[in-house]
């Protein structure tokens, strides 16, 4: 993970990994880290399976159900 975090320009001193799920309280990292690695993801060839993995908006099966899930906006936002 260290390897290709920083081949993709994020540091190991820039976070600290505590599980690999990402659900634990003890990971750290900084949110223009997030950022980083979710821009990368998006131009990624597998970026398409990436982005199709977060929960999005107006998802049915989330708390999420109500939240932008106008005609509008449901699907118009992901989350990660």
């Amino acid at each position: 993970m260290q390897e290709t975090l920083a081949a993709w320009g994020i540091p190991p001193d820039r976070y600290v990994p505590v599980d690999g799920s990402g659900l634990s309280r003890g990971n750290r990292v900084a949110p223009a880290q997030v950022t980083r690695l979710l821009s990368f993801m998006y131009r990624h060839p597998a970026g398409g399976d990436y982005m199709r993995s977060l929960a999005y908006s107006g998802e049915p099966e989330l708390r999420w159900a109500r939240r932008l899930a106008g005609e509008l906006t449901a699907g118009s936002t992901l989350a990660k």
